[in-house]
């Protein structure tokens, strides 16, 4: 939960009166960002690109909790991977997703619950590659698969935070769908 700072001293009469809102603003600003997903993203290539709507979110200086939630459906010769793409620095990044398990097959209704439903973790531990690379999660060309990774990133540089995404292999299209979504809380100064 992010703690919002003191607020300015009314009547003050040093001068500080306009700094402290000033740093109240942009305490405020750099809090809790969400974007959520409000039209279609297709792939049909093995390389990453950021997405349209899940981007463009400034994160300032401080440790937060990343979460990024993908609603997609695709053919399953080409799945999807997933990576997330940051212009600051950090001194932690983690992440950690789950979702289907890549070269899933296309299966009827009923065997699609157990099929699409074994869900694969991947999980990295302390470096920059580790929020850039793309781990790969299933479709299988019947059902969406519902795709969740969590992380952390403590920014030493203020930056920009975006989705990208990929088919693991090209193979006709791939969607990802609205009502996806990004969101960075900020936990700590």
């Amino acid at each position: 939960m992010l703690t919002l700072p003191t607020l300015p001293t009314p009547n003050v009469t040093n001068g500080n009166w306009g700094d402290e809102i000033n740093d109240s603003i942009t305490a405020i600003n750099e809090a809790d960002q969400f974007k959520l997903k409000t039209s279609t993203d297709t792939r049909t290539s093995t390389t990453l690109t950021d997405d349209d709507d899940l981007q463009g979110m400034t994160l300032g200086v401080g440790t937060w909790l990343i979460e990024v939630g993908l609603l997609v459906s695709g053919p399953a010769a080409g799945d999807l991977k997933v990576a997330w793409a940051f212009s600051g620095t950090t001194s932690l990044a983690t992440r950690a997703g789950v979702g289907p398990t890549i070269n899933t097959t296309g299966v009827t209704s009923e065997a699609a619950a157990t099929t699409v439903g074994v869900n694969r973790a991947a999980a990295a531990g302390n470096t920059v590659a580790t929020i850039t690379s793309g781990p790969g999660y299933g479709l299988d060309g019947t059902n969406w698969s519902w795709i969740v990774e969590k992380g952390v990133l403590v920014v030493t540089v203020a930056g920009v935070f975006k989705v990208q995404t990929a088919q693991v292999a090209a193979s006709g299209t791939t969607t990802i769908q609205a009502g996806s979504y990004a969101r960075c809380e900020k936990v700590a100064s």
